[in-house]
């Protein structure tokens, strides 16, 4: 979000000299080149701590610019359904692409990590007795342990710690904050991957392009705290597996597929009416 203030022709005129209408009209450019309103949206609300902070904490005497300015309305939430056979697809590609797309892919879907966590694992973290993945920080600031419960997950983590070379930094996939060529393992270089993947597929399997082709790393998320929920006493308990701060971004994640819920509501009024 930052770089995306790092390239607005006025970032590097003196703070006093922005405006209320600078932002308006950047926020409009934005939505007129398609972005979504959440993408405009959550920079606005970052410039706009900037300049709080700024006023609070650093005692620069500064009106914040975004105040008042209308931010956009966010979205529908993102949903997404990946059955076993579109699954199989995915996963068919991934093997086709750079050595650790097939694995991040495979422990987004197992444990529900976002790509940030999964890139920085390290091999110290990873409790293979206990079957648990310890990531020391996370996107919230907060560490959280996540425990390898769903089938194959615990599997997944063994067969990686056979198969994959250790580094001498001890990162799984490279470094997090270097580049490819620094010998890193950068978001870009998982996010380019795997979209590829994910056309590959498309052109292979005429079911996941009807359902898929716009699938993106960050829906396995999606997919992996779908399958997790019944596997947690409540929506709480799901949370401290999947990291979600509050029960309402939760709720967004979850994306039980209509014909799943139906059925699964079917079975409980059936054994209600047996009882």
């Amino acid at each position: 979000m930052i770089r995306k203030w790092l390239i607005v022709e006025w970032v590097d005129w003196p703070i006093v000299s922005i405006e209320p209408a600078m932002i308006a009209e950047w926020r409009d450019e934005q939505l007129d080149e398609g972005a979504a309103g959440t993408t405009v949206k959550n920079p606005m609300n970052l410039l706009s701590k900037v300049f709080r902070i700024a006023r609070t904490e650093w005692g620069i005497r500064v009106d914040n610019p975004v105040n008042g300015v209308a931010r956009p309305r966010s979205g529908p939430g993102r949903e997404a359904f990946l059955q076993s056979t579109e699954e199989k697809a995915l996963l068919a590609e991934c093997e086709n692409g750079p050595w650790p797309l097939k694995w991040c892919t495979r422990a987004a879907l197992l444990t529900a990590m976002r790509a940030g966590e999964i890139r920085r694992l390290e091999w110290k973290y990873i409790d293979l007795v206990n079957g648990v993945v310890h990531l020391p920080k996370t996107k919230n600031g907060e560490r959280r342990d996540v425990p390898l419960v769903l089938p194959g997950a615990l599997e997944l983590f063994v067969e990686m710690a056979e198969k994959i070379a250790r580094r001498d930094d001890g990162y799984i996939f490279g470094h997090p904050d270097k580049t490819g060529a620094e010998g890193g393992y950068t978001a870009t270089m998982l996010t380019s991957a795997f979209a590829n993947a994910v056309d590959r597929a498309a052109k292979a399997d005429e079911s996941f392009a009807t359902l898929n082709s716009d699938l993106r790393f960050h829906d396995l998320r999606h997919v992996a705290t779908t399958r997790l929920a019944p596997l947690h006493r409540d929506a709480l308990d799901l949370s401290k597996t999947t990291g979600h701060k509050t029960l309402s971004v939760l709720a967004r994640y979850y994306n039980e597929a209509p014909a799943a819920r139906a059925a699964r509501l079917r079975k409980v009024a059936k054994a209600m009416e047996t009882a």
